[in-house]
């Protein structure tokens, strides 16, 4: 599947010039990948600054955080479908699906947090 980039436009001309001198191997923040008619949201999406407040989103409680953040099952009470920005006290921390009776944790399972404490 193909992964779609996010790039200032107006830093083309540096990267332009930039790609003569050096291999460039991504540039950009990840925006996401087309999956069978389904946007998929990128987790750098998420942590960008380019991520836009308007989106559908969820403020988890601190507990509920921390359980995203170890990419355990959360529950939310929430019965929105779709993927939703994860927030807690106003900062961006991933994704989630939301389906019909639950929610999938798109949280990268490279970074959850494997410590408990």
């Amino acid at each position: 599947h193909e992964t779609y980039y996010m790039f200032p436009e107006d830093k083309k001309y540096e990267l332009e010039k930039l790609s003569g001198a050096l291999r460039i191997i991504e540039a950009g923040a990840a925006w996401g990948q087309l999956k069978n008619d389904d946007f998929i949201p990128a987790h750098s999406w998420a942590l960008n600054t380019l991520c836009p407040m308007d989106l559908k989103t969820m403020d988890l409680d601190k507990e509920q955080a921390i359980r995203y953040l170890r990419k355990e099952t959360i529950t939310t009470g929430d019965d929105r479908k779709g993927y939703l920005l994860i927030r807690h006290q106003g900062l961006n921390l991933g994704w989630v699906k939301g389906l019909k009776d639950r929610v999938n944790n798109l949280y990268p399972k490279n970074y959850r947090i494997l410590m408990s404490g």
